[in-house]
C-alpha cells in the first residue's frame, strides 16, 4: 500500500467462487479458485475507486495460475454461473512445465519419478555413444 498524506493506493484480491474444471496444464479435473484482483484508491482508509481489475483462476491441484476472461469473471462475480471453457483461460505460469500424468503434481524436467505418487514420469538417460 502506498500512502500520500491521507490517501493511498492498495492492492486487493477478493475470492469469487470455487469451480471444478479440467486444468489445461495438469490435464486433471480440479477445483479452481476464482479471484478478482484490483487496485483501490483510498481516502482516509475508505475505498473511493477501483481500477486495474483482473480476474484470475488458480488450479488447486497443480497451482497453475490463469487469467480469466473479464466478461466471464464479471458474470461469476455477479452470481451468473456461466460455463468456463479452456478458451476463457490464458496461462500466467510456465506453459512448458511438466506435470505427473497420474496425480498432476508439478515436476522438474530431470525427474524420473513423481515425488508425490511415485509414478514413473521419464525414461532414464541413455548412455552417451562414442
Amino acid at each position: 500500500m502506498f500512502f500520500f498524506g491521507n490517501f493511498g493506493i492498495n492492492q486487493k484480491m477478493e475470492p469469487i467462487a470455487k469451480v471444478t474444471l479440467s486444468c489445461p496444464h495438469c490435464k486433471k479435473e480440479s477445483v479452481f479458485q476464482l479471484y478478482r484482483d484490483y487496485d483501490s484508491f483510498e481516502l482516509f482508509f475508505i475505498p473511493v475507486a477501483k481500477f486495474h481489475k483482473h480476474y484470475q483462476a488458480l488450479c488447486c491441484n497443480c497451482s497453475s495460475l490463469f487469467a480469466l476472461d473479464p466478461a466471464v469473471g464479471n458474470a461469476w462475480r455477479q452470481g451468473h454461473f456461466v460455463a468456463i471453457e479452456v478458451r476463457h483461460l490464458r496461462s500466467l505460469t510456465e506453459p512448458d512445465k511438466d506435470f505427473c500424468p497420474r496425480c498432476g503434481h508439478p515436476l522438474q524436467s530431470d525427474f524420473l519419478y513423481c515425488p508425490q505418487c511415485g509414478c514413473s514420469v521419464g525414461a532414464p538417460p541413455s548412455p552417451a555413444k562414442e
